[in-house]
């Protein structure tokens, strides 16, 4: 049961689009359609700014921690 709980966790985590959710807030657009139209911390940072980029890379980082973390 607790095995099933951390893979539902870790998925959820994954499944969650900062890049797309920052650059939202930030600027209004769609980062998708903008520059390399990946809605990773690089191409946030190229369209919304530093500050984005920065934000983004951070919650990326941690929705790849927190999961392990968690499990362990």
């Amino acid at each position: 049961m607790k095995l099933s709980l951390i893979i539902i966790f870790s998925y959820l985590c994954g499944a969650i689009p900062f890049g797309f959710i920052i650059t939202k807030v930030f600027t209004g657009l769609d980062v998708r359609n903008y520059g390399s139209k990946n809605p990773g911390a690089t191409n946030v940072f190229r369209v919304a700014g530093p500050l984005a980029g920065i934000i983004t890379l951070l919650l990326d980082s941690a929705k790849g921690f927190i999961p392990v973390f968690i499990a362990n």
